[in-house]
């Protein structure tokens, strides 16, 4: 008999990741058969047809990476992280979408937050920071302990993420209309991100709805801060240390002693000064915190945590 299916998936606002794995239960952890990914799965900018269908994509093309016929009913356990996924509300929602998908299956809904310490740690007391389209910082104690810290939704939070990127960029553009700041290149690298000749056509993408998710203006920001633009250089500086006051208030919550902070997402992950902006920021709020990458995906944490569920429900039948 074959060794049983897992999934797991890490459900972003931009992207969509998936491990498919057998458990083989001698071993310390499930081997990796299949991976798929697909767009983003966060009921903030889509509805439950729609992640269903993302979700649906995402597992047939991990089963075709494993060249196994797709079968979704012989999905032992599942376990998903989703950045939508904090509410009450929403995880139902999710779980209703993840128990019609795999009838068969154990299937757990969490937090991207949640997922994400899992894979930065190991399970070790820290702190992940999260800096993607969104942002937040999710914290555990050795005796059990959680916080959260951000992850509001971009109307309100996600200080330091690329939401919040894309959108201080606009809004330094037009200070620079009102001669309130120094017109530079920045402005021009945003305004053909957003194919547009001036700001009276952005005003019109706003107005209309037609407007790109501001998180897509990050690479615009990225290029001018190449060039050396003073504005897009402190623009991405001062995300990391929005970043870093995330951190803080997780810290400050959990009172831990030479804490780790792992960092993860794409913002964090792959824009230097936004790094350096987190790093300054932190060491000057919290001297003795260790800032470290994150050791293993959000999607990876999920998969140790779906395999834990299996072996739980497994003893539980014995």
């Amino acid at each position: 008999m074959k060794a049983p299916l897992l999934l797991a998936f890490d459900g972003g606002g931009s992207k969509t990741e998936c491990l498919l794995a057998r458990s083989l239960r001698r071993e310390s952890s499930p081997r990796v058969l299949g991976r798929g990914t697909g767009s983003g799965s966060s009921l903030l900018h889509g509805g439950v047809d729609q992640i269903r269908a993302v979700l649906r994509h995402c597992v047939q093309e991990a089963f075709a990476a494993a060249a196994l016929p797709v079968n979704l009913g012989q999905v032992s356990a599942v376990c998903a992280g989703f950045a939508s996924a904090g509410q009450p509300s929403t995880q139902a929602q999710f779980a209703a979408i993840l128990s019609e998908l795999f009838p068969n299956a154990r299937c757990q809904v969490l937090m991207d937050l949640e997922i994400a310490w899992q894979g930065a740690g190991g399970g070790a007391p820290g702190v992940v920071l999260v800096g993607g389209t969104g942002s937040a910082a999710f914290g555990r104690s050795a005796d059990g302990q959680t916080v959260r810290c951000g992850g509001w939704g971009p109307e309100i939070s996600d200080e330091g993420s690329g939401t919040w990127i894309g959108r201080e960029a606009v809004r330094l553009m037009f200070l620079a209309r009102d001669g309130r700041r120094p017109a530079t290149a920045l402005r021009q690298h945003v305004l053909r991100q957003l194919q547009c000749a001036n700001e009276d056509q952005v005003l019109e993408l706003i107005r209309t709805g037609k407007r790109p998710r501001w998180s897509e203006l990050l690479p615009a920001v990225s290029a001018a801060a190449q060039e050396r633009d003073r504005q897009a250089e402190q623009l991405l500086l001062r995300a990391g240390k929005e970043l870093a006051w995330l951190a803080h208030g997780a810290l400050n919550q959990l009172r831990l002693t030479a804490p780790a902070v792992w960092f993860t997402g794409g913002v964090l992950t792959n824009v230097a000064l936004v790094r350096q902006g987190l790093v300054e920021e932190l060491m000057r709020l919290q001297p003795s915190a260790q800032v470290l990458p994150a050791a293993h995906k959000p999607v990876e944490g999920a998969l140790v945590l779906a395999s834990q569920a299996f072996e739980r429900s497994a003893v539980r039948l014995l």
